[in-house]
């Protein structure tokens, strides 16, 4: 008698699992319906600076040997806006040694979308390591209006004009 009992209640709980399977089911596709679509980006494009362009939107990149000439601090300086709709939104450094082996990195939030400061970063790295300095501007059109991340690479010869620059 007892194997009947529970042959009922395995029966119930059965048909109470299909009908929560079914339910769930039902609520899942119909919610389907009312999802609004998500719209993705492309990813935000490097352009790595030339003194050149850093002069036409207003860069500047300010170095000093530190700590006995075994480390260069460097400062990159952008503008408050580029072009009509372009602000900066974050800032950071990639890290690297001379074989290429990444070392490390940093990302700031600027949250300076209503500010009236330019952005800056401050990265210090040591003599003979790699890095790569960056501002990334955000377009109210997105990446097809010119959204970019600005970068410095510290062994392009920006780094060593403004070390010269300093040392005069």
């Amino acid at each position: 008698m007892k194997s009947g009992l529970f042959a009922k209640k395995v029966r119930r709980v059965t048909v109470c699992s299909r009908f929560a399977c079914l339910y769930a089911y039902l609520v899942c596709v119909g919610t389907l319906v009312f999802v609004s679509p998500v719209q993705a980006t492309a990813p935000i494009e490097p352009e790595y600076l030339t003194q050149e362009r850093a002069d036409e939107l207003g860069f500047t990149l300010d170095c000093v040997m530190e700590a006995n000439d075994t480390s260069i601090g460097c400062t990159l300086e952008g503008p408050l806006k580029i072009g009509e709709s372009c602000i900066p939104v974050a800032s950071g450094a990639f890290y690297a040694d001379q074989s290429g082996t990444p070392l490390g990195a940093t990302l700031s939030r600027l949250g300076y979308e209503q500010s009236e400061k330019p952005a800056v970063l401050a990265a210090t790295y040591r003599k003979g390591d790699v890095a790569e300095i960056f501002i990334d501007y955000i377009c109210s059109q997105g990446a097809a209006a010119g959204s970019k991340r600005y970068t410095v690479k510290t062994d392009s010869g920006l780094v060593q004009k403004a070390l010269e620059k300093a040392a005069d």
